[in-house]
């Protein structure tokens, strides 16, 4: 289950939170080795000014932009953010 509010507005604050749940094993499972987790993370975005954003999450401020002339080019833009996530 994933819910992140999708609201850009200058200067506003969300919350966002994503949750994910493996299923748990039924009767009808072939492997006990099948177990259920779940994983939260709670945080604060902020758009500033033009395409900058802030997000605040477990203690760490993230900053992202996009290049001119959309943005400003002060932060990676929130593609290089993902693409590093799947690298590490």
């Amino acid at each position: 289950t994933t819910a992140i509010p999708m609201l850009y507005y200058a200067d506003s604050k969300s919350s966002w939170e994503t949750t994910m749940t493996t299923p748990a094993p039924t009767p009808q499972s072939a492997s006990q080795d099948t177990i259920s987790r779940t994983f939260s993370i709670e945080g604060d975005v902020r758009m500033l000014e033009r395409m900058k954003k802030q997000a605040d999450t477990r203690g760490f401020t993230i900053m992202c932009d996009e290049r001119e002339p959309m943005g400003e080019n002060t932060a990676p833009p929130p593609l290089a953010y993902f693409i590093s996530a799947i690298l590490f």
